[in-house]
């Protein structure tokens, strides 16, 4: 409530600051209308300036009122400098995880700084700079250093089901999610209940984290040893928080899970057990030890153990005859596809979701996924053929691999290069025909190279704006920061040079 007597500025709805206006008598004719629609006493005021706000802002700067931006020695940052030099960016003082500027030379004048999130001043400024995939991560990074993150913890088997079901997506989510991926029939678990809960036996716990009221991020933890497994969603928010309360990655390994054996599938009861920091670097496996089950490692030694690895919600036994005491039958084993009998259990592979094939069914209706070892059938996926000849399945190839835009040859992750327009190259394809530019860092196709006299290398979009080219001798140097409209002077021969008109893509790219 404002106290008698004393005027409160009138803030705009959108962005709650005070309404500016162009002159005077704009100003007295809203102050008016206000008054007359209201029944009170609106006025104009005159803004107060500071013509030397530069040097405030760098003063705050140096006495420590301001904190600067992480990536202040960032090259991309510093080889931009004349995007940013009047923003004074630094760390919001009063809404955390955002980054407080000055927009404009009247705001500043004003002491008026705008407020916003990492990735939107990114995008806004540096577009042309920066990837996407940069972006990204460069305001990810930002907001686990900078915003409110509280670490929960899931421990009941329903907060445990509540944060898989309403989190970031995986093969153990919701059924939503693993329709789209053609997991389970409609996307639902095969299992009588959602097999994430089998977590819920008092060893382990499922932290997360939300963002307006969204679960963004979750591990399984294991907090006797202070340990979390592979990270889902909001890796670099997880990490920090995680880091601070102890945690490390570590394999849940002796933890114990709630037994449930199910009779009609002659299994236990198994959500896929991440092995591993990222996919595709296995699962792990649980040993039934009558009245619980404890995860171990995938060793195919010991009796009574299911591994964790399929999305079906149920654990593959690793001997049947082993793990239940059970006598072999008479005939033989029998191939879940063909319906031959064998006498020997060693001529059958499980296949994932179509249970145990002989060879013959195996070579002729499925395939080998080398990244996974495990054997599919070529009715429920689709395989790749890498450079290399191995063959994968299309879960693994797009976690893992991609498809070169250059040759369209299919590669793993780690040998891929991001180029400037967005295409992903084979590096080996790169170092032959692509360039890195020197002043944006970013790749571009040799097509694009423009060699400068110092050495250096641009690319063609990037000379187009702050390039220019002798016409006396050919070289190639920057425009001159200070007078970029005046006419340059070769620095070789000393000639008049002219400037190479910057195209209309040129232009887009950096505005």
């Amino acid at each position: 409530m404002v106290s008698p007597g004393v005027f409160a500025p009138v803030l705009d709805e959108t962005t709650l600051l005070p309404i500016e206006f162009p002159n005077g008598r704009a100003a007295a004719n809203r102050a008016q209308i206000l008054s007359s629609t209201t029944g009170k006493k609106y006025q104009p005021r005159r803004i107060k300036t500071d013509t030397n706000w530069r040097a405030r802002e760098q003063a705050r700067f140096d006495d420590g009122s301001y904190e600067p931006l992480p990536w202040i020695n960032e090259r991309w940052w510093r080889d931009n400098v004349d995007f940013h030099r009047d923003h004074f960016a630094h760390v919001s003082t009063d809404q955390p995880g955002k980054i407080a500027f000055t927009e404009s030379e009247q705001r500043g004048a004003t002491d008026t700084q705008t407020r916003m999130k990492a990735g939107k001043y990114l995008t806004r400024f540096f577009a042309g700079i920066l990837t996407k995939e940069q972006i990204a991560k460069i305001a990810s990074e930002f907001a686990a250093r900078y915003e409110e993150n509280v670490l929960l913890f899931a421990e009941t088997a329903d907060e445990i089901e509540e944060v898989y079901r309403n989190g970031p997506h995986s093969c153990m989510s919701n059924e939503d999610y693993r329709r789209t991926q053609g997991w389970g029939r409609g996307g639902s678990f095969s299992s009588p209940f959602h097999p994430v809960r089998v977590y819920a036996a008092g060893d382990l716990k499922v932290a997360y984290i939300q963002h307006d009221g969204h679960v963004t991020g979750r591990t399984l933890v294991f907090p006797k040893n202070k340990t979390h497994s592979r990270v889902y969603g909001d890796y670099y928010r997880m990490r920090e928080l995680l880091a601070a309360q102890g945690y490390e990655f570590g394999d849940p390994i002796g933890a114990r899970l709630v037994r449930h054996f199910d009779e009609s599938m002659n299994t236990m009861v198994l959500p896929y057990l991440d092995k591993g920091t990222e996919s595709g670097m296995g699962s792990l496996a649980a040993v039934d030890r009558g009245s619980h089950l404890e995860i171990i490692y995938d060793d195919g030694s010991q009796p009574k153990m299911f591994r964790g690895c399929n999305l079906n919600g149920y654990g593959s036994p690793v001997e049947y005859s082993v793990a239940f005491d059970e006598e072999e039958d008479d005939d033989g084993y029998q191939c879940d596809r063909c319906g031959d009998w064998f006498d020997d259990d060693d001529d059958l592979r499980s296949v994932i979701n179509e249970g145990r094939w002989c060879e013959h069914c195996r070579d002729n209706y499925g395939f080998y996924c080398e990244g996974y070892g495990r054997w599919h059938s070529n009715d429920r996926e689709i395989s790749y053929t890498l450079s290399n000849g191995q063959v994968v399945s299309e879960r693994y190839f797009d976690s893992h691999c991609f498809t070169c835009d250059f040759d369209s040859e299919h590669y793993y992750n780690e040998d891929a290069v991001e180029m400037a327009n967005g295409e992903r190259w084979y590096i080996a394809n790169f170092r032959e025909n692509g360039f890195t530019c020197d002043m944006t860092g970013r790749r571009y196709p040799n097509e694009e190279r423009v060699d400068m006299a110092n050495g250096q290398v641009w690319s063609q979009k990037y000379f187009d704006r702050y390039g220019f080219a002798c016409t006396e001798c050919g070289e190639n140097f920057p425009l001159n920061h200070q007078h970029p409209n005046q006419d340059e002077t070769c620095r070789s021969c000393g000639a008049s040079a002219e400037l190479l008109p910057a195209t209309a893509e040129a232009s887009a790219e950096h505005t």
